[in-house]
């Protein structure tokens, strides 16, 4: 795993697989600090297609959570969408719990009446 650059101010981690340097995902993500406490958000993590199930977004994790023990921050958040079963079951299984729920009702397809 390599980093390619840093982005203020979050930072921006390229992922290539070894022998090939072949991207393999991204991570980008910032330390945050709300009444004195700092975390970490994670504003994306992507995994191409191709190297999904294959242990590398949990591997990012871990490394995310070494980093965050380097620098004495106790807690990493993240966004994910209620429709993606896959990343949702990776980070439950990694300890990740919802903090908030968000509720949306379509109602393009139904007929309102008063």
């Amino acid at each position: 795993m390599s980093t390619l650059r840093p982005m203020s101010p979050a930072e921006y981690e390229r992922y290539l697989e070894p022998g090939t340097n072949q991207p393999v995902g991204e991570l980008w993500f910032c330390v945050r600090e709300k009444f004195g406490v700092r975390s970490i958000f994670i504003a994306d993590l992507f995994i191409e297609e191709t190297f999904r199930g294959k242990g590398i977004g949990r591997a990012v994790l871990r490394w995310l959570e070494g980093k965050a023990g380097e620098l004495g921050i106790l807690s990493i958040g993240l966004h994910v969408f209620g429709h993606n079963a896959g990343a949702r079951k990776l980070y439950e299984s990694l300890g990740y719990s919802p903090v908030n729920v968000v509720l949306r009702k379509d109602l393009a397809s139904m007929e309102l009446s008063d």
